[in-house]
């Protein structure tokens, strides 16, 4: 698999003095509906919040989101981040832009997965860019394409993220962090296994709001989960963009 570095090793740069309007100014028309068309409209534009509308004309309003221009070549529109022990708004109304500071921006709610999704890792709080691993899913499983991450995770149907094509996967590690520093997290980021939502469970609760399958569709550890158990498996918190 990427292994340690890869193609994702470059990290977001700070937030950049890209304005208020985005690359389409205030216009409903002509606003991006994304960090990826940002990118697409302006070539070298640097990370940092950028004004989106990814209803464009459809009557919600337009808002800010952090947009990381260089990872991976970049068009990240960040969604948020979580760790089990807070009490985040997940009601897609937040103005934060949620890069500096652990919270769920409206993308959250409103912008629709389209291709890629991209997990920063951590055991601590994680702002800006002191993640300590990162997971890339190029085109992500077809059952999560066209849906909020608000949708599938809040939901109740399983789902899982990565599709049949594991080679479709770039995994960076950083601070001595590798496959084996959480087993369960590890074995989707690095083998043959898959990060599910509403992963059902044998032990309690009764299911967890991520956990793990094998290839096969078998649990690999059907007792731990983030962020209901995530004990030594899982990272503490998961940071969550789309492109």
């Amino acid at each position: 698999m990427g292994g340690s570095g890869g193609a994702a090793g470059s990290m977001p740069a700070e937030a950049g003095s890209a304005g208020q309007g985005g690359a389409g100014g205030e216009d409903p028309a002509t606003t991006p509906q994304s960090c990826s068309e940002v990118l697409l409209l302006e070539p070298g534009v640097a990370s940092g919040p950028q004004l989106i509308d990814p209803d464009r004309l459809g009557g919600e309003e337009p808002f800010i989101s952090y947009c990381d221009m260089l990872t991976d070549e970049g068009g990240w529109t960040l969604l948020g981040s979580f760790q089990p022990d807070s009490q985040l708004d997940t009601s897609g109304e937040t103005a934060l832009a949620c890069f500096d500071e652990g919270c769920v921006n409206r993308a959250f709610a409103r912008l629709p997965i389209k291709s890629d999704l991209r997990i920063d890792a951590a055991d601590v709080s994680i702002t800006g860019d002191n993640h300590e691993a990162m997971l890339i899913i190029n085109r992500v499983n077809k059952d999560m394409r066209g849906l909020t991450l608000q949708s599938v995770m809040l939901g109740s149907v399983r789902t899982p993220l990565q599709a049949d094509n594991y080679s479709q996967r770039i995994e960076f590690f950083r601070n001595d962090r590798h496959c084996g520093s959480w087993p369960d997290f590890g074995h989707a980021m690095c083998f043959d296994s898959t990060l599910v939502f509403h992963d059902l469970s044998a032990c309690s609760p009764q299911y967890f709001t991520i956990g793990v399958e094998l290839v096969s569709g078998e649990p690999y550890n059907n007792c731990d989960g983030w962020p209901q158990a995530p004990g030594q498996s899982f990272p503490h918190v998961l940071r969550f963009w789309t492109r």
